[in-house]
């Protein structure tokens, strides 16, 4: 009978411990044998394999694979399902993954749809304020936000804030992911301070609990640069665009890793600074660089 041994499950934990430092490719190796193993001793509707799969799908999601993650997250789904039924919480967590993942994709109906039911279930289970669901209200409220649904998005990214708030604290890490939410709304709606604001939080939750030249870090950076260009203060816009592009290459030396999708972005936010100071030829060559990265990181 094949059990979970500590040599199948370290592995899982010494991943994610490499997921949080960025070092993609270590962590993917060994979710990959991790995999494999639990494939062929479980077969292929085993609730462990379902796990590997989840965790997979979180790692292609980070380094900017959706179509990847997407499949991971499906594969998971349907083992959890014919394994524990449809309102079980782990089937709660992928309907989770698989909305934000529609999402990211543009495919926002179907990613509306699974959130709903992440929900639904959710409630079912814990009721309508437990801190388990925070992650499913910033969830519809980025959808909601990405369909133009502005009210509606900040009314569910403030609720998340303060369920998280209230039952595990102000620092905590996962809050920070609703100030990013709140802030592009905020930025969408012409609140500039408030956005402002928002982002900075997130930018020191992420500095508290991540390394300082992890992706997390740099997205907090970009988002604080777009958000300083759209009031043409093009100093401090630069700054950040510039730090985020430091960050980013400083962790792929480091961890010996191709470009991340956060490059690209850092390198177009770089290129319409250059634009903005009638620096046209830099600019189109820094767009050129990030179109190449684009295409090495997809």
């Amino acid at each position: 009978i094949y059990t979970l041994s500590l040599h199948d499950a370290l592995p899982i934990w010494i991943s994610k411990i490499l997921c949080k430092r960025a070092q993609f490719n270590e962590s993917m190796k060994l979710l990959d044998s991790v995999f494999k193993i639990r494939k062929q001793y479980l077969g292929e509707n085993h609730p462990d394999l379902a796990d590997s799969s989840f965790v997979r799908g979180n790692l292609f999601y980070q380094i900017g694979h959706f179509q990847e993650a997407l499949d991971c997250y499906m594969s998971s789904h349907e083992i959890y399902k014919s394994v524990f039924g449809h309102n079980h919480p782990k089937v709660a967590d992928t309907w989770l993954n698989i909305s934000n993942t529609y999402s990211i994709l543009g495919k926002e109906n179907d990613a509306s749809i699974a959130a709903d039911k992440s929900i639904a279930i959710r409630k079912a289970i814990f009721g309508e304020d437990h801190h388990f669901l925070a992650p499913d209200y910033n969830n519809l409220a980025v959808v909601q936000f990405r369909k133009g649904q502005f009210a509606k998005a900040y009314k569910n990214a403030e609720k998340s804030r303060d369920i998280c708030i209230k039952f595990l604290g102000e620092e905590f890490p996962e809050i920070a992911l609703t100030y990013n939410t709140i802030g592009h709304i905020a930025s969408l709606q012409g609140k500039h301070d408030e956005a402002e604001e928002c982002y900075m939080k997130a930018l020191t939750l992420h500095r508290k609990h991540f390394d300082e030249d992890h992706p997390y870090v740099i997205t907090s950076h970009l988002n604080i640069s777009s958000l300083l260009r759209l009031q043409k203060k093009w100093k401090e816009s630069l700054y950040h665009t510039l730090m985020a592009i430091r960050l980013n290459v400083r962790r792929c030396k480091k961890y010996n890793q191709e470009a991340h999708p956060n490059q690209t972005a850092a390198y177009f936010s770089f290129g319409i600074n250059l634009r903005e100071k009638k620096d046209l030829q830099n600019a189109m060559s820094t767009f050129k660089k990030a179109y190449v990265d684009r295409k090495s990181v997809v």
